[in-house]
């Protein structure tokens, strides 16, 4: 069933974005004609006819675009304001948002596989500044190293159980940017939950800048695990539009005493505002195996924005070597699929910059 569910909701995505990319076609393919009018004749085949108005197709898909993020926007404002602002404190901006996400992936050594999740942010400025509650189906405190470094959705080990909670985000302590949340996965039985992140970035000389990130998380059913990470930028282009990284992480399960390794490499380029290639190469290392590396790959990722900053599209190609199939190599595809739905429309998911040192936010 949740195959058949995700296999629906990839093919109405695909329609979505043809309507957007070819409007034109989509019209003339998928509209019921209108009542009364005359079927084309033999002489109209082959001649070129002009193109209905697609104003209100266009005008539905954005209705429901703006439907969907006023009301988690409407929502939230309405429980923050009424619980912590003051009538004559200023409103603060209010950046809640859902977040639906649908991949497909095939590989020359494996299956089809498809997946799809689904989280919500409720913003609430007003309460201490920084708090939110968070509602998504997506956490990935438990996958493995790799499926988080390399956002392989559909590898995820605890995808599909929602998580509630109430997180503290972007507190500064002596130069760390600190995030912190409790809450519970909303399953039977329940499993409570808390998780904290500590973030460094620095300056490291010659434009090089250097970041460290350090999480902690606990849940009750499965236990503790700890995931530390250590990455290197560098602007290519002096305005970031090109940015090289380069770095490794690890990631440690208390529960089944494993530690895993990262090693990656990538290169990000802006090609313009609605494009983005991203190229991406690493090994993952499991320590405690003879055959210790676990996969090699290569791959490149070109995104687009679809339309207006919350349909995106993205098709990646890629080449792995995995160590389930002997180092083989597995050429392999994905795609995938990302609706952004928020009241404040500045936000571009496909921008990239170099994170600021937090030093300079002091």
């Amino acid at each position: 069933m949740r195959s058949l569910y995700q296999a629906v909701v990839m093919i109405s995505a695909v329609y979505l974005i043809n309507a957007l990319m070819f409007p034109a076609v989509a019209q003339t393919k998928y509209a019921p004609s209108d009542s009364g009018a005359a079927p084309l004749s033999s002489a109209d085949e082959g001649r070129v006819l002009p193109d209905k108005p697609v104003e209100d197709e266009v005008s539905w898909l954005d209705k429901t675009e703006s439907y969907v993020a006023n009301t988690v926007h409407d929502f939230s404002v309405y429980v923050d304001q009424g619980l912590a602002k003051q009538e004559e404190e200023q409103a603060i901006t209010n950046r809640s948002y859902v977040q639906f996400r649908s991949l497909a992936e095939y590989s020359h050594l494996g299956d089809f596989e498809s997946d799809g999740s689904l989280s919500v942010r409720i913003d609430l400025p007003h309460i201490e500044h920084n708090w939110h509650l968070v509602f998504e189906t997506d956490s990935d405190d438990y996958s493995s190293l790799e499926s988080k470094q390399r956002d392989l959705q559909g590898a995820r080990d605890d995808a599909g159980d929602p998580v509630g909670g109430v997180e503290y985000q972007n507190g500064l302590l002596h130069y760390w940017d600190t995030n912190f949340g409790i809450g519970m996965k909303l399953r039977l039985p329940l499993d409570p939950f808390v998780r904290g992140e500590l973030k460094r970035v620095e300056a490291a000389g010659n434009d090089w800048v250097a970041q460290f990130r350090q999480q902690l998380f606990y849940y009750h059913t499965t236990g503790g695990g700890a995931f530390s990470e250590l990455k290197f930028f560098y602007p290519v282009a002096e305005d970031e539009s090109q940015i090289f990284s380069a770095g490794s992480s690890a990631q440690y399960r208390f529960d089944e005493d494993a530690w895993e390794l990262l090693f990656q490499l990538g290169l990000s380029d802006r090609i313009n505002r609605d494009h983005l290639l991203d190229w991406s190469a690493g090994m993952s290392i499991d320590p405690s195996e003879s055959d210790k590396v676990t996969n090699y790959w290569i791959s490149a990722t070109w995104s687009q924005n679809v339309h207006k900053n919350w349909l995106y599209f993205s098709i990646i190609p890629k080449i792995e070597l995995p160590r389930e199939y002997d180092y083989k190599a597995n050429p392999g595809i994905q795609m995938n699929v990302e609706l952004f739905f928020s009241k404040n429309r500045s936000i571009n998911r496909l921008n990239r910059s170099i994170p600021e040192p937090t030093r300079n936010r002091d």
